[in-house]
């Protein structure tokens, strides 16, 4: 048998509260860190990424390709921040339509001197200003009805 716990619940005043709060602020804070210190730098890099999409008797359906990815944050102590995201190259290849005469069903159509297809930036600085960019280059996009039947059934198994 479990014995009830009969204790009855904290209740706190809205200004004790506020006080437990400082406390533990003030626990964690420390006057040695500069105010723009960085707490966070965090980058991750994807160099290159290939998927070959099969049913299950193992037919190719479609690939994606997609080019590097980076992604990185940063924050500070102050509030402050910065995150991006760039992707170089996106491209879906249909493998299932017989003779098509559009194999890429979804590709970029920037021009190769252009970075990134698809980038990213959000930022907040630490007196509480946003900047939100985004950045899409044109593609090209075919509608393949065999490729959506295939895809949609093998998704419903």
């Amino acid at each position: 048998e479990v014995e009830e716990d009969n204790e009855p619940p904290i209740h706190l005043s809205v200004d004790e509260l506020k006080d437990l709060e400082a406390m533990s602020r003030e626990q964690f804070e420390d006057p040695d860190i500069s105010k723009d210190s960085m707490l966070y730098d965090a980058k991750f890099i994807l160099n290159s990424l290939r998927i070959n999409l099969t049913s299950h008797d193992l037919r190719h359906l479609a690939t994606l390709e997609m080019g590097a990815v980076t992604a990185d944050f940063n924050a500070a102590a102050n509030g402050a921040f910065t995150f991006n995201f760039d992707m170089s190259d996106l491209k879906v290849q249909d493998r299932v339509t017989p003779n098509s005469l559009f194999p890429s069903v979804l590709k970029s159509n920037q021009a190769k001197e252009l970075n990134n297809v698809f980038h990213l930036f959000l930022s907040k600085s630490s007196s509480g200003d946003k900047s939100l960019r985004l950045q899409l280059a044109a593609f090209e996009l075919v509608a393949s009805p065999i490729l959506f039947k295939e895809i949609k059934s093998f998704a419903a198994s």
